[in-house]
């Protein structure tokens, strides 16, 4: 599946959650007034992603027979940006459940590995690993209202992806070679996240956030013993606009 239609089926998923969201706030022929709404708010957000993304080494202890080792384990990270549609549902003044669905992307490199079966004979080459994620969170935001509009939000999160791709490739002195990684790897991966920061509420209705956010992968990407075993981590921030029902 390319990006196009991921993004197809993004906004698919949007203007369906709009019109639920829209059946939510009808009651018995009439709709909500802005006061009736504030007590029990529902929203709907969209948010862009921008993150440095890296791994980090659980262990690099392979077993004799290894098709795969690290001449250097340091490893080069990438800036990304990922996407995804938000979903907000009000507990109480001071407490919400935040959800969504959301695509990101992870890519690092190291600068040299050794594979015994390139060229039948040890050589160094430079791979780099690509992988791409569609992931549900399930978090809750512990928020103050300050004044002015303002929010105040902590979100910490547990999360649950779906690989949907991983690559690795590799270069030395003219020789390239991608290799698919997904049947090595697993089909679901944890999360832990956190998100702190605020939004700015201007009106009832639209909102517009500004978080830092942190996110840590729980499982190993290959977990067999002739592969190192990797997880992901990224740094970033979670840029969004929010519409309130």
């Amino acid at each position: 599946m390319d990006n196009g239609q991921r993004m197809r089926k993004f906004v698919m998923l949007f203007f369906s959650l709009i019109g639920l969201m829209a059946e939510a706030q009808y009651n018995g022929g009439e709709y909500y007034t802005d006061s009736d709404v504030r007590k029990r708010v529902v929203g709907l957000g969209v948010h862009a992603n921008p993150y440095y993304t890296n791994r980090r080494l659980l262990s690099n202890s392979l077993n004799p027979g290894q098709v795969f080792n690290l001449v250097n384990d340091a490893t080069e990270g990438s800036w990304r940006v990922g996407w995804g549609v938000d979903l907000y549902i009000s507990i109480s003044d001071n407490f919400e459940l935040v959800t969504g669905v959301a695509y990101s992307s992870y890519e690092f490199a190291y600068p040299s590995v050794q594979r015994d079966d390139f060229l039948d004979t040890l050589l160094s080459f430079r791979l780099e690993e690509t992988s791409h994620f569609l992931t549900v969170p399930i978090g809750v935001s512990f928020r103050t209202e300050l004044d002015d509009g303002w929010w105040l939000e902590f979100i910490p999160s547990f999360e649950l992806s779906w690989l949907l791709d991983y690559e690795g490739y590799y270069e030395r002195q003219g020789f390239q070679r991608t290799e698919d990684f997904m049947p090595l790897a697993q089909d679901f991966y944890s999360w832990v996240a956190i998100q702190a920061g605020g939004t700015y509420r201007p009106f009832d209705t639209w909102g517009y956030s500004l978080r830092f956010e942190g996110r840590y992968m729980l499982n190993s990407l290959i977990q067999r013993s002739d592969y190192p075993r990797e997880t992901l981590y990224s740094i970033g921030a979670h840029l969004g606009i929010q519409y309130r029902f």
